[in-house]
């Protein structure tokens, strides 16, 4: 499985295999988002070696500067086209 956790100085999202399956301002309570990536593991069982944190600009995302939001797969934003080219987890 490909988890990808992307956040933005604003909003972060959980995508699992290309598809989000949350996102918010926070994920989780606000000073426990470790906790929280520890019980998606548990629930979607996945390893640590499956996550990529990605930290991005919101001015560098068109998507998130025209929608204001996360897309439902993440091939819709520009990392998305780079972890699929690179083959990256």
């Amino acid at each position: 499985m490909k988890v990808v956790l992307v956040k933005t100085p604003d909003l972060h999202a959980l995508y699992l295999d290309g598809e989000i399956e949350e996102q918010g301002y926070f994920l989780g309570d606000k000073n426990e988002e470790e906790l929280y990536l520890l019980n998606m593991a548990e629930r979607f069982k996945f390893r640590s070696r499956d996550v990529k944190f990605i930290h991005i600009d919101t001015e560098d995302e068109p998507y998130l500067v025209t929608h204001k939001w996360f897309p439902r797969n993440i091939n819709l934003l520009l990392i998305g086209e780079r972890i699929k080219n690179n083959g990256s987890k």
